[in-house]
């Protein structure tokens, strides 16, 4: 595989175990399906490849778009996922972008983000931010959340007049998760629920559930 592309591993199955067993929760929250997935660098193209085999069997207008800034992994992703999809009927698209800068308001749809979170120094995350190479595929600057922080924001934003958002952010205690989640409560106005999680080595990794607060009363 590329070095500029994050390989399978245990993050990525936790993902895409809590996004499949949390399907009952998508068809009531969007009250039928949802129409868009946006997962936020694809990588390897494993997670929008298994959720697009795995969820709503019956229904086959979804669009599955996967972006990332590293053009090997955008080529990879044509080259793998449209097969997996095809099977299944499913839309898959590309395209090429810094997080969320290409997307323009909506009000219905899922974003998955399995951000590169590993805590380094600044001037290594922005090395890897601006050379393209491996090291922006888990370098996290101060926290592992330079990247996140940059992402929440521009969420919160683009969803600020948005009814039915809903994200699967993954992210490890170093992280700080829980700040993360105070700031998509106070400037997003989303509900957040940690749904998974799996302790590998030295590190706790967690799944969250945030949803658009108008919709509190789903759990």
């Amino acid at each position: 595989m590329d070095s500029c592309i994050y390989p399978p591993a245990e993050d990525t199955f936790l993902l895409i175990d809590a996004i499949v067993d949390d399907r009952d929760f998508m068809q009531r929250y969007f009250m039928s399906l949802p129409s868009l997935f946006v997962e936020i660098g694809v990588g390897s193209g494993t997670v929008t490849s298994q959720v697009a085999a795995s969820c709503f069997d019956d229904h086959a207008k979804t669009l599955y778009l996967g972006t990332d800034i590293q053009y090997p992994a955008l080529h990879r992703f044509q080259q793998f996922v449209p097969s997996v999809a095809t099977e299944k009927q499913r839309i898959v698209e590309v395209v090429q972008g810094d997080l969320l800068t290409f997307l323009r308001p909506m009000d219905e749809w899922v974003c998955i983000f399995n951000p590169p979170y590993v805590a380094t120094e600044e001037e290594e995350y922005w090395r890897g931010q601006h050379q393209r190479s491996d090291i922006a595929t888990w370098a996290g600057g101060i926290l592992g959340r330079q990247l996140v922080d940059r992402f929440c924001q521009q969420l919160c934003e683009l969803t600020r007049n948005s009814r039915r958002v809903l994200l699967y952010l993954l992210l490890v205690d170093t992280n700080q998760p829980t700040q993360v989640m105070q700031f998509l409560q106070t400037n997003g106005n989303f509900c957040t629920l940690e749904i998974n999680h799996r302790r590998v080595g030295w590190e706790s990794i967690r799944v969250y559930r945030c949803w658009k607060r108008s919709f509190s009363a789903l759990k």
